[in-house]
């Protein structure tokens, strides 16, 4: 579907198992995620803060290209 294809920027050729294998990947880095919260103690640092903030640095920088080029990235 179009969704998903623009949810995890997949090309226009994109079949269902691209979408399958984005999916399974996204499930896989949830569970890694909340296994790690779970054994954690209540005042633990979130040990995801500094890759979170380079992402969205990342996402930022695109938007920004993409504004500035009027297309879509």
């Amino acid at each position: 579907p179009d969704f998903a294809r623009g949810y995890w920027k997949l090309p226009e050729d994109a079949k269902f198992v691209d979408v399958l294998m984005c999916m399974c990947a996204d499930e896989t880095h949830h569970r890694d995620v909340n296994h790690t919260f779970a054994g954690m103690d209540r005042n633990d640092t979130n040990p995801f803060v500094d890759e979170h903030k380079v992402n969205a640095t990342r996402a930022w920088k695109l938007e920004a290209v993409k504004e500035e080029r009027n297309v879509e990235v």
